[in-house]
């Protein structure tokens, strides 16, 4: 949350110290957080794509190619993509 990262910003153990606890927490460092947000990702672009279709096709680059297969993996696979929505929705409510 964003209790933590001011701590760790005025925690007496100086800059080098609260950066290093900031780092600790990234999504990317993170297994439980890196799937969570890899899961929003998928569904967030299935449903930008269905709601403007015309903005998200197959010939573009950069993040809206990003964004293409990230929908094209949310629509093939929706009924796992759901299950894992659920589930990782429910393991970070308990744990």
């Amino acid at each position: 949350g964003f209790l933590p990262v001011v701590a760790a910003w005025r925690g007496g153990g100086g800059l080098d110290q609260g950066v290093h606890r900031v780092l600790g927490m990234s999504a990317l460092l993170n297994f439980q957080s890196f799937l969570v947000c890899i899961i929003l990702f998928i569904c967030s672009s299935t449903y930008v794509r269905v709601q403007f279709p015309s903005y998200i096709t197959r010939d573009k680059e950069g993040m809206a190619a990003l964004v293409y297969k990230g929908s094209v993996v949310g629509t093939r696979l929706s009924p796992y993509v759901s299950m894992a929505c659920m589930s990782m929705g429910i393991f970070v409510l308990l744990f």
